[in-house]
């Protein structure tokens, strides 16, 4: 069990690392907070316990980053934001069944947009 702590404590650190904006960690801090600062406190090789305390400063580095905590996105209803995509076509170029496809694509990226809480007008255009 030790070497598994040893490397999950590695995972969660370098993943930890990865993490850009700091909100998108606070779903996870309530569980890993605990198990870490255990395992930090319980681990006898001292190896696994040096290697604990390093990912636990590294999420307790995050947690004071967090400003503000994650809002909970509600699902993103595809159909509405294709509809509000097709309302906001010009008459010009009103939906055909040729268009379809790619006005589905564009709905989806604008749902991911939209979740990612991306709003950088750059990424939209």
């Amino acid at each position: 069990p030790t070497a598994i702590k040893r490397k999950t404590a590695v995972i969660i650190d370098n993943m930890a690392k990865l993490v850009d904006n700091p909100a998108d960690a606070s779903p996870f801090l309530p569980k890993l907070l605990p198990a870490l600062t255990r395992a930090s406190d319980e681990v006898s090789d001292p190896e696994c316990r040096q290697v604990c305390t390093r990912a636990l400063a590294t999420l307790k580095a995050i947690q004071a980053d967090i400003k503000e905590p994650a809002v909970p996105v509600a699902p993103i209803d595809l159909n509405m934001v294709l509809n509000a995509l097709k309302t906001s076509l010009p008459s010009t170029i009103q939906p055909c069944r040729a268009n379809a496809p790619a006005l589905q694509y564009i709905a989806q990226l604008c749902s991911a947009l939209i979740v990612s809480h991306n709003f950088d007008l750059g990424e939209w255009s």
